[in-house]
């Protein structure tokens, strides 16, 4: 297994190590909100050192509501209209 790459100059860079893709374990994508803040969880991500959470409203491509970064593989949102809205979210490992 090679731990580094090498340039055409020949200088050893180390390759970049890319966590594997965590998943989802709740709530599922589309839920609605019973309360004003969503507690979301995620599987840990072997080798991910900070994750980076995104909220939607109505869809997987609607307003922006929360992005953050994170080192845990969960996450309290902040207040997010409830009512009969939708919630799309997604975690990627960095």
């Amino acid at each position: 297994m090679k731990l580094f790459a090498t340039s055409p100059d020949h200088v050893a860079t180390p390759y970049r190590c890319i966590p594997a893709k965590p998943d989802l374990v709740a709530p599922a994508n589309g839920f609605s909100l019973p309360v004003r803040r969503a507690p979301l969880d995620w599987t840990d991500s072997s080798g991910a050192t900070r994750y980076t959470v995104q909220v939607r409203r109505s869809t997987r491509t609607g307003p922006l509501e929360v992005q953050t970064n994170v080192t845990n593989s969960s996450y309290l949102t902040p207040r997010l209209a409830g009512g009969n809205l939708r919630y799309f979210w997604r975690v990627r490992a960095c």
